[in-house]
């Protein structure tokens, strides 16, 4: 675990405005009192459980949060108790948190466990704000007066037909736990459940970041597999990204599963990513989610079909590109360089870094490292305001054209230019040269 001002909420200063909420260990109203008086009005506190048996598991009064404590991790008799609490019932450091929803109060207050727990949430999909076929990571947050506010590294997981999500996260103390919504959300486009021995079938699996000031990074997935299934050959199995950001959009990739033999089959995909709050860049939280599907292997009762096209096509980001053309000469009447500079930029006008740019150029007496030619082929990678340039060496005067034949942002997905980007341009180089 790892103190930080989580990713996901940037802390109620920003949304909220309330910048005396987002200190780690505040006093004040924070109902820290382990007498069980007044701060459990509205719920009635369950019966204290033992947990000194070796793996007991204890459950909150609503049944919700479940506390999994290991042999020997807290002294022999100690009662464990876990109460609902409506948000405004928790700790101010806690009530700001992006999508708690409420929260549980975890006694003896600042126990301290000889080896972590496993707390493990339970929440029902009609409480979440997800976009459909998507699941955002969920992080589990701790808090008491001593260690103050902690996001947890946590552990999400859903079934695409599941009515229930479930957090997981392991703790050493107490006392008090809410929820916060991720910067990472996970696509999973199931296919249709009834599929054909012998049949191939292709998901659709896509990553995002949901929050513009946060970035992944590394992100790494894994297809999941079971029952009476087997991957196609060649099939994507994994995947790594070393960065991503909001600002790169979503990355889609395309698993394909073969159904065996009559039965049930399982697939799906596991995403893990460390989450950076730019303004933070030491503190880190690390996210993961599993989304699963389940499909039904007929033999004779399904036509077999070939793999189906993505329910989804991952749209080509739009941008904006500037660029002009002209020489130089470095050797006049004996070799010159043709020169051309630009600029991508989003469609807010934001310079794009790391896009790289493929190009050709044409003409008489352009030159590659085997000598001459007629076209040659160039590439650049933009700086961090959006520019690149490329040098053509030449010998000869005469008319020159240069055209973008591919650009590819940094998320290695493609782009498309806009409607008032130039991809062409032309020149024409004679005795006297004019710089782009």
């Amino acid at each position: 675990m790892r103190h930080i001002y989580p990713s996901v909420v940037i802390l109620c200063a920003m949304l909220f405005a309330v910048a005396a909420a987002c200190g780690g260990s505040g006093k004040g109203d924070s109902p820290t009192s382990n007498t069980g008086s007044g701060d459990k009005t509205t719920t009635a506190s369950p019966s204290p459980t033992p947990a000194a048996d070796p793996g007991t598991t204890v459950k909150s009064d609503d049944g919700k949060l479940s506390l999994f404590i290991p042999d020997g991790a807290i002294p022999a008799g100690t009662n464990v108790s876990i109460t609902a609490l409506p948000q405004d019932q928790l700790p101010v450091e806690l009530r700001q948190v992006v999508g708690s929803g409420g929260g549980y109060r975890l006694e003896p207050d600042r126990l301290v466990f000889g080896m972590p727990a496993t707390a493990t949430l339970t929440i029902d999909r009609s409480e979440l704000d997800d976009e459909a076929g998507a699941q955002a990571a969920y992080a589990l947050v701790g808090f008491n007066q001593t260690a103050g506010r902690e996001v947890l590294d946590s552990e999400t997981h859903a079934s695409s037909d599941g009515s229930t999500v479930t957090v997981s996260a392991q703790i050493s103390h107490f006392s008090w736990i809410t929820r916060t919504k991720g910067s990472l959300a996970v696509l999973l486009l199931p296919v249709a459940h009834e599929q054909a021995v012998g049949a191939m079938f292709r998901p659709v699996v896509g990553v995002q970041v949901v929050n513009e000031q946060v970035t992944l990074a590394p992100v790494d997935g894994t297809m999941l597999i079971g029952g009476v299934l087997e991957f196609a050959p060649d099939a994507r199995k994994t995947f790594h990204e070393d960065r991503r950001s909001k600002g790169h959009g979503q990355s889609y990739f395309y698993p394909v599963y073969k159904c065996l033999t009559p039965g049930i089959g399982s697939y799906g995909v596991r995403v893990t990513a460390v989450s950076h709050v730019e303004s933070t860049p030491n503190l880190s939280t690390q996210l993961a989610v599993t989304l699963d599907a389940t499909v039904e292997c007929r033999e004779g009762t399904v036509e077999p079909q070939a793999i189906p096209s993505p329910q989804v096509a991952p749209p080509a980001r739009e941008v904006h590109l500037v660029q002009t053309l002209g020489c130089e000469h470095t050797q006049p009447g004996v070799r010159s360089e043709l020169r051309k500079k630009g600029r991508i930029t989003d469609r807010s006008g934001g310079p794009l870094k790391g896009v790289e740019i493929f190009e050709t150029a044409t003409g008489p007496g352009l030159e590659n490292a085997d000598g001459p030619a007629s076209e040659v082929q160039g590439y650049d990678v933009t700086d961090a305001n959006g520019e690149f340039t490329f040098i053509w060496t030449i010998t000869q005067f005469g008319p020159y054209g240069v055209k973008v034949t591919d650009v590819t942002l940094a998320d290695g997905s493609k782009a498309s230019l806009d409607e008032t980007s130039t991809t062409s341009l032309s020149y024409t180089v004679g005795a006297v040269c004019t710089p782009p």
